[in-house]
């Protein structure tokens, strides 16, 4: 019998206007710490695809969490899918936007 192979994307981002900023640290609380929690806990292998803004803002709320992110990619207990600096749709805005939101 061949193995069945499963795969996950959280997708993180705290840039959405619906999500007020009184609430990023529950989001980072219930939310992120719990799905790194996960992946060690339960032994898969998750994927976190996050904004290079997102990511700045969570190393300002807790250091510790990309401290520890960073441990688990570099344990290869998750990996790390890489955006854009913001959460843009890329049909929608010039090429130029899309090229500088990548190298940032």
């Amino acid at each position: 019998m061949s193995k069945l192979y499963l795969y996950t994307v959280f997708h993180g981002s705290l840039q959405y206007s619906a999500i007020p900023e009184k609430d990023y640290e529950i989001i980072l609380d219930r939310g992120f710490w719990q799905i790194l929690k996960m992946s060690s806990d339960i032994g898969v292998k998750l994927g976190f695809e996050l904004t290079s803004w997102t990511l700045r803002l969570l190393q300002e709320l807790d250091p510790l969490f990309v401290k520890e992110l960073k441990s688990a990619w570099q344990k290869k207990k998750c990996e790390i899918v890489g955006s854009s600096y913001s959460q843009t749709i890329f049909p929608l805005i010039p090429a130029e936007v899309n090229k500088y939101g990548m190298e940032i």
